[in-house]
């Protein structure tokens, strides 16, 4: 939680965001006390999550990913799942699960969840393991206060590779050991399109 704050920081003298937000990955196992199965899951502080997509314009804006109530957090223990992982569950809306993830320390560690909503993925390979969680439920599970990455919704895209060098750079002078990425850097997506693209117009001008 110390290095958190102390990246906020640094990106608050660095930048003027729109916005700053941390989320954690994690993935064991859920169970519904009869069967279990992996699951993978994103966990973000819900009303950070919902400012970011509230921000969306166009046909983005008007998509509703999921069905349900929205993650709260107040309500740590409500959750989302995919619809994939919902039926291998046998899962319904008011469902009850257990979540069972190793800690930092090494143990296992369980918590008692609620299946609040069916969550949308844009990934196939995801929608029969996706968990959306609550940052301090994630927290609670891992038994540990930080975070595994630190968004950052700048106002100009043009700034993206100059904000990233100098950022890396800041960090890196105080011996912080983190990775400054841009979006594209790690969009799957994104990348994939982009190569395709490539591919076709090198076809074409050949």
């Amino acid at each position: 939680a110390g290095d958190i704050s102390v990246i906020r920081r640094e990106i608050m003298e660095t930048v003027d965001p729109i916005m700053i937000y941390k989320t954690l990955y994690l993935s064991c196992l859920v169970s519904n006390g009869e069967f279990s199965t992996i699951f993978v899951s994103l966990a973000a502080v819900p009303s950070e999550f919902y400012a970011v997509q509230a921000m969306a314009t166009g046909m983005l804006a008007r998509i509703r990913y999921f069905d349900g109530a929205e993650l709260g957090d107040v309500t740590p223990d409500g959750i989302g799942i995919g619809r994939g992982l919902a039926y291998k569950l046998n899962s319904q809306l008011g469902s009850s699960l257990v979540l069972l993830v190793p800690t930092i320390h090494g143990q296992i560690n369980t918590k008692d969840a609620r299946v609040i909503q069916f969550s949308d993925t844009t990934q196939e390979l995801l929608d029969d393991k996706l968990v959306l969680m609550p940052m301090s439920l994630a927290q609670d599970l891992l038994m540990y206060d930080g975070a595994l990455r630190v968004h950052v919704l700048l106002k100009n895209e043009k700034e993206l590779n100059s904000i990233q060098q100098r950022l890396s750079s800041r960090l890196d002078k105080i011996g912080l050991n983190v990775s400054v990425f841009t979006w594209r850097d790690i969009s799957p997506f994104y990348n994939k399109v982009e190569s395709m693209f490539h591919v076709i117009f090198s076809f074409i001008f050949l």
